[in-house]
């Protein structure tokens, strides 16, 4: 089985799980391991049938499209496709979908906001704007701390990453490096970088996650993560994405959104009925919104 970051192969031993919070335990707990860890993991928040909606409803925008198709049960990308470049339609196809009633019920659902209510110990607010991903074979998604991408409002944002298939490394699951939220050289260095106003060569941190784990001792934490979890993290952790080498030629689906305190400053670009976005591009500045064949 083949695990690579970018087209390096990788030694499975620096490969760790990541530690499973107990959603049982008190919210005393889970603050804790947040501030310890820089992440908590739940196993089954999400009723998985939920989520299957969610992932059947995109499947069914890209099979519109030609996109994908299924071939044994497994969703591929055809290496067609009949839609605009978000370019050209303004983003509206990403929109709809990321937009879509059986996505919003996952990314914005009461369960989510209630632990977030609790986590905050206040109000919580989700952004309107949310991250569809749709991983072709081949690629990954760079490392980087989320803090350069929305850091103009609200300095308590957490990230909440939602699998909405089966994501394990060999299809590109997302890992962290361990204790990165204590890394602060690096933090100090991007903290304050605003990719829209710098740049987006600015976002990504530009160092071999391989080389980076080494050099501090520090694992690669990931997991086969399964319809119905989350990984809930804060915006100075490092991540990133394995490659996508499924045997299968399986397309991975997963989704990002954020929660943030509800009497926190807001980041405009994030918030509205038809979010800014990055250049004000809305959702057409999203590179998961280009089609699977200009990948």
């Amino acid at each position: 089985m083949k695990f690579s970051i970018q087209g390096t192969e990788i030694d499975p031993e620096i490969i760790q799980p990541l530690q499973e919070s107990d959603r049982s335990g008190s919210i005393d707990e889970m603050r804790q391991g947040l501030s310890r860890d820089g992440y908590i993991f739940l196993r089954n928040f999400f009723d998985p049938y939920s989520v299957d909606r969610a992932q059947n409803s995109i499947f069914s925008a890209l099979e519109q499209v030609d996109e994908v198709s299924k071939i044994n049960g497994f969703t591929v990308a055809t290496g067609r496709s009949r839609r605009p470049s978000p370019e050209n339609d303004n983003g509206n196809f990403w929109r709809s979908v990321s937009e879509d009633k059986n996505v919003r019920s996952v990314t914005h659902a009461q369960s989510l906001k209630s632990l977030f209510d609790r986590l905050f110990a206040e109000a919580s607010v989700a952004f309107d704007f949310v991250w569809v991903r749709v991983m072709p074979p081949g690629l990954s998604s760079p490392l980087h701390f989320d803090h350069v991408y929305m850091n103009r409002g609200s300095d308590k944002v957490l990230s909440v990453w939602i699998p909405f298939s089966k994501v394990y490394p060999q299809n590109g699951s997302l890992f962290i490096i361990e204790k990165s939220n204590r890394f602060e050289d690096l933090i100090d260095k991007y903290r304050g970088v605003d990719v829209d106003r710098m740049g987006f060569s600015c976002g990504a941190v530009n160092i071999n996650p391989i080389t980076l784990a080494k050099e501090r001792k520090k694992s690669l934490l990931t997991s086969n993560f399964e319809p119905g979890d989350i990984l809930i993290f804060e915006m100075f952790l490092l991540h990133a994405s394995f490659d996508n080498n499924s045997p299968t030629k399986e397309v991975r689906f997963s989704c990002d959104v954020r929660y943030q305190p509800e009497s926190g400053a807001k980041d405009n670009r994030w918030f509205g009925v038809c979010p800014a976005g990055h250049n004000n591009k809305s959702y057409a500045g999203m590179s998961s919104a280009q089609p699977l064949t200009l990948r």
